[in-house]
């Protein structure tokens, strides 16, 4: 699958995803890592490593993603594919 193409369906999903809640800014783990196509797992980890900050719920204490933060994520796993290099964030 060509780059700009998972591209797309990323932003596509996002799109999706966004206009079917209230919070339409926020994603949950489980559908950030969806959307980027890693596990819960590594977005928790890059969580605690500073490289995406997750904004937590104040009730619960959930973590949850900005839409703008991932569609940037997206950009660069896109470009650091193209480019063949080291992808950092």
């Amino acid at each position: 699958m060509s780059c700009n193409l998972h591209l797309q369906e990323g932003l596509g999903l996002l799109n999706k995803i966004l206009q079917e809640r209230q919070f339409s800014e926020y994603l949950t783990v489980q559908e950030a890592a969806i959307l980027l196509g890693v596990s819960p797992s590594t977005l928790r980890n890059w969580d605690r490593s500073g490289k995406l900050k997750a904004t937590r719920h104040p009730l619960n204490g959930y973590r949850l993603y900005l839409q703008g933060d991932l569609e940037k994520i997206l950009h660069e796993l896109a470009k650091g594919v193209d480019d063949n290099a080291t992808i950092s964030f």
